[in-house]
């Protein structure tokens, strides 16, 4: 079984810095754009062949996820969904569901007892905004 590709695989194949492959990667500023084209060449020799995201709910995020499937580099996204992204499929639990699932609990367990505490980790994931 062949192994995963590598960063270093990557730049070793376009000869390239492994800094160039990541400016690419990640869409970062001054890169030549031929030298774009031997990296992502690079990348489809090597069989990558998109991109599985958990990120934030942010506009700059979709925005480059949507360049990148433009491109015609399929993306999935996990446990945090950008739906706004055109990703091909998103990966995790139902969270409104899950949400009913935990207030049901919630209020079976301390139902009169007094007031409730709502907490989030991060309010930019999609997940939390809805469940505020």
């Amino acid at each position: 079984m062949a192994s995963r590709p590598t960063i270093q695989m990557l730049a070793e194949r376009a000869g390239v810095s492994l800094e160039t492959v990541d400016r690419v990667v990640n869409d970062r500023p001054h890169v030549n754009e031929e030298i774009r084209q031997r990296v992502l060449a690079a990348m489809k020799a090597e069989g990558t062949e998109g991109f599985a995201v958990c990120a934030v709910n942010d506009p700059a995020i979709q925005s480059w996820l949507r360049l990148r499937i433009g491109e015609g580099i399929p993306c999935v996204t996990f446990n945090s969904d950008l739906p706004e992204s055109g990703r091909l499929r998103f990966i995790g639990q139902d969270i409104r569901q899950a949400g009913r699932v935990a207030a049901g609990l919630l209020y079976k367990c301390v139902s009169g007892q007094g007031p409730i505490l709502t907490t989030a980790s991060s309010w930019t994931g999609f997940g939390s905004g809805w469940r505020s």
